[in-house]
């Protein structure tokens, strides 16, 4: 006796996609390089980016804002070797006396110069517990 098996012929190539599955949309996670794109179209209407504390986002995001001569930058950071590293390259280019600022941090959110500040992931909680009598917005950069 003799077992005849039919299989189903397939085509070259990849199998076409089924139609009655869902399509999943996968939200990456921010990088360094496109963060300040999100920040920029969010609140790049306020002419400036008032930065609490310095890493790998919101270095990207002075050097992408800095190519916007709309944009003035205003930064601080609690550890004085961070300011002054990136101060020194932001503070030699062309124009940086006119949209470059380095402040201390005393006072920083709890004033209320400015109505939306981003930090770094490393200060958020600390900001965050801060006096915040003006409702300052605080921006996580790596959330946006």
């Amino acid at each position: 006796m003799s077992v005849i098996q039919t299989e189903e012929k397939r085509g070259r190539g990849r199998p076409k996609k089924d139609s009655s599955s869902p399509v999943k949309k996968i939200k990456l996670k921010h990088s360094p390089k496109t963060a300040y794109e999100d920040y920029y179209k969010r609140y790049g209407f306020l002419g400036y980016v008032a930065i609490y504390g310095i890493d790998k986002f919101t270095e990207e995001l002075i050097r992408y804002c800095w190519k916007h001569p709309d944009m003035t930058i205003i930064a601080t950071d609690p550890i004085p070797e961070k300011l002054r590293a990136i101060n020194q390259e932001i503070g030699n280019l062309p124009w940086s006396l006119h949209r470059w600022e380095v402040v201390t941090s005393n006072g920083f959110i709890e004033a209320g110069y400015y109505p939306v500040v981003v930090t770094t992931k490393e200060y958020y909680e600390m900001v965050s517990k801060l006096d915040n009598p003006e409702n300052v917005e605080v921006v996580l950069l790596e959330e946006v």
